[in-house]
């Protein structure tokens, strides 16, 4: 019996070691830590358990009168029936009868196998469970939800600065980032049939009187506008209180390349006023200029706060390096709000120019797309020195293009 208590005693104390191990390890580590320790577990670390109750069990068997070798094979073929569960205390019952410590220890043991594969199942199941819960809670919830329709960067923030509603990301996502996302609290949708989701917020919007925000932001103007029409055929293929329901509680905006504007506000027109297009550069562009106005890094040596205007002798040059779509939106934006006025020799106002130099490895100057300079206007009608004359203001900025490729050696 002695032999028994000893070997009980270690079991006991290796159980309660990793019992210890795994609940500290589960409390102090952080999200992505911990997560990635209980993924841990599918790996082969919640056999460590069984692998302790093998001496435990194989005692009993010993002391029932096996032998030393059949009783630890008894042992092993019964600890791991614990993994489904079956415990089989029956055939320790002679040991279990004679001896209160062996007893307290096998039933502690058990105790801790449930925990186990409690634990196990959780490590295997708790990302489905969660992210379907997040998914119930914006389709079938009471709240006003938003759901982003693509994984990018762009999606991200987006999701990140809504701390309001509910929200979901929509996209065709792999595994690795469906768990890359999990790990970061950002709840998702991966569902590659795009028809299905549609249907999922028609739904939602027909049976609960709640407001579901969407927002189609895919970074491809064709799954843009194919992912707009879904929702454009299922409210014109509506009935008219539908229409109504989708008109009160459903905003659909798609952000979009001016390039497709027209394909943008025919697919607007089509829906009832329930799918809106936005510039996306002119949002950057927006965001930009509000973000970071030249008067953010200028102060009394070069603003007259008295009169508000600039000082003499100041000049205002700015760089835009690279002259694609958004620094083009950027450049046009900048111009219409950073403006300003200084001083004449006369002391009246008179507009300050602000001069872009524009850096750009093609022509940037035989870009006809920018609507910055009064001056390209035809002007047909009084002459100067008629009482009816009215002079061509000054151009609102001098851009000057610098045809080079910054990466260039």
């Amino acid at each position: 019996m002695v032999v028994i208590n000893a070997i009980t005693a270690i079991c006991l104390t290796l159980l309660t070691v990793y019992a210890i191990y795994v609940a500290i390890s589960f409390a102090v580590k952080k999200r992505p830590e911990r997560i990635a320790f209980a993924r841990s577990f599918k790996s082969g670390k919640c056999f460590v358990i069984f692998i302790i109750a093998i001496p435990l069990i194989s005692a009993a068997y010993h002391y029932d009168g096996m032998n030393l070798i059949e009783s630890v094979f008894a042992g092993l073929g019964h600890s791991f029936g614990f993994v489904v569960l079956r415990f089989g205390l029956d055939d320790l019952s002679k040991l279990l009868a004679d001896n209160v410590f062996y007893r307290v220890t096998v039933y502690y043991c058990c105790f801790l196998v449930i925990l186990n594969a409690l634990f196990f199942a959780f490590a295997v199941f708790a990302q489905k469970i969660r992210v379907k819960f997040e998914q119930i809670k914006v389709f079938y919830g009471n709240k006003e939800e938003l759901v982003i329709w693509g994984y990018n960067n762009n999606s991200i923030e987006l999701y990140k600065s809504d701390k309001r509603r509910r929200k979901l990301i929509v996209d065709n996502l792999d595994a690795s980032t469906c768990t890359s996302l999990y790990i970061k609290k950002i709840w998702f949708l991966a569902n590659g049939n795009f028809d299905a989701v549609v249907k999922r917020i028609f739904d939602a919007v027909k049976k609960k009187n709640k407001r579901i925000v969407v927002v189609i932001n895919t970074e491809d103007d064709l799954k843009n506008i194919e992912t707009a029409r879904k929702f454009v055929e299922g409210i014109a293929a509506a009935n008219e209180e539908f229409k109504k329901r989708c008109f009160d509680y459903l905003n659909v905006y798609v952000f979009g390349d001016p390039e497709f504007e027209s394909v943008y506000y025919d697919a607007s027109a089509a829906s009832n006023g329930c799918v809106r297009y936005r510039n996306k550069y002119q949002m950057i562009a927006m965001n930009f200029v509000e973000r970071y106005p030249f008067t953010r890094f200028m102060d009394e040596k070069q603003i007259d706060y008295e009169s508000s205007t600039i000082k003499k002798g100041v000049d205002i040059s700015v760089c835009l390096i690279g002259f694609g779509k958004p620094a083009r939106r950027i450049f046009v934006t900048s111009v219409s709000n950073n403006q300003f006025i200084s001083k004449g020799a006369d002391g009246e106002p008179e507009f300050k120019q602000v001069e872009y130099h524009i850096f750009d490895k093609d022509y940037a100057e035989n870009n006809k797309n920018l609507n910055h300079s009064y001056n390209r206007f035809n002007v047909e009608g009084p002459k100067e020195g008629d009482p009816a004359y009215l002079p061509i203001p000054a151009s609102p900025a001098v851009p000057k293009f610098h045809h080079l490729d910054i990466n260039a050696k």
